[in-house]
Order: structure tokens, then C-alpha cells, then sequence
């Protein structure tokens, strides 16, 4: 899903990921962005800082909140997109957007989100050495 409120780059990016075998849906602004994350929650969220009705942040917290979470990349052309980014632990591109570093960006957000935590791997070794007396 692409939430930007350039039409026109809106049109490029949902372009972009769509000869990339994307399946793209798009919005405007942060209500049409918000109906749409509630509907279908997509796998990626390309989220413009700025929407023309509201900041991103707003978006980012209820985000947060959700197990359903889209991995997001936030992209902007203004200085406090990096401490955000940080904040909600999100990818971030700046503006005026280069293709290359989008896609790459994209790309390291999706691989990061498929592997499992360290958290996880520890779980799964602990169910395998109990259940596995070789192992333990």
C-alpha cells in the first residue's frame, strides 16, 4: 500500500511496485490510509511523514498497536523522519525519492521482518531439546 499525498508520486511508486508483482493499493490522505489498513492490511506500507491532514506519527502509534502490522517505510524529505523511524522501529527513505534506494530499502525491511527473532529461535531450540533427548 502506498499513502502519499502527491498524486503524482503516488502514481510513480504504486507503478514501481507493481512491475515489481506487487499488488498495490493507495491513498491520499491519512483517513483513506486508515480505512484501508483496516479493510486488508497489506504486507508493506510505503507511508509519506506527511500527509496533507495529518503526521504519520498518528498512523505509526496505532500501528504499533497491532499484531497485523504492515512492514512500513516511511519516506519524507524532512529531518525528524529518522528519529520517528527509530522511534516506531520502521525502514525510512528521504525525498526527493531515489528508485534504487526505495527498493533496496524495501527489500532489507521485508528480509528483516521473514527472519525469526532471536527471541524465537531460542524458544524453538528449547521445544526441540526437551522433546528431543539426543539434543539435550
Amino acid at each position: 500500500m502506498i499513502a502519499e499525498d502527491d498524486g503524482d508520486l503516488r502514481t510513480v511508486l504504486s507503478i514501481l511496485l507493481m512491475t515489481e508483482g506487487w499488488e498495490v493499493a493507495d491513498a491520499g490522505t491519512f483517513e483513506e490510509a486508515r480505512a484501508l489498513l483496516a479493510d486488508d492490511p497489506p504486507e508493506l506500507l510505503v507511508l509519506d511523514l506527511q500527509l496533507a491532514d495529518h503526521v504519520a506519527g498518528e498512523l505509526l502509534a496505532e500501528l504499533a498497536c497491532r499484531s497485523d502490522a504492515p512492514v512500513t517505510v516511511l519516506v519524507s524529505g524532512h529531518d525528524e523522519i529518522q528519529p520517528l523511524a527509530h522511534r516506531y522501529g520502521v525502514a525510512y527513505a528521504r525525498k526527493p525519492v531515489d528508485v534504487e534506494v526505495l527498493m533496496s530499502t524495501i527489500d532489507r525491511a521485508l528480509s528483516q521482518e521473514r527472519r525469526p527473532s532471536l527471541g524465537a529461535l531460542r524458544a524453538t531450540w528449547g521445544s526441540l531439546r526437551s522433546s528431543t533427548p539426543s539434543l539435550a
